[in-house]
């Protein structure tokens, strides 16, 4: 018996069950010709979310990584 819940074990760590999944990644954004664009980036794992703003740069539309100002987003106390 303590054999067989030995092999359980050693096959759940093996198989995934002590694996830790990387977090998932949301991107938005929208251009406005002449105007600055806005962009929005999520990111959601298994212990917090997080979210970052972005204003974007009218002559690098869509490009997050080249944003004029990045504001990260937090979660009213009152939400939690």
């Amino acid at each position: 018996m303590r054999l067989c819940s030995m092999v359980s074990l050693i096959l759940g760590i093996a198989l995934g069950g002590c694996s830790h999944r990387p977090p998932a990644i949301w991107e938005w954004s929208e251009a406005y010709g002449d105007k600055p664009g806005i962009g929005l980036r999520f990111s959601v794992s298994d212990s917090a979310t997080a979210g970052t703003f972005y204003l974007l740069d009218p002559q690098k539309p869509n490009d997050l990584s080249a944003a004029m100002q990045v504001v990260p987003l937090t979660q009213p106390s009152h939400f939690r």
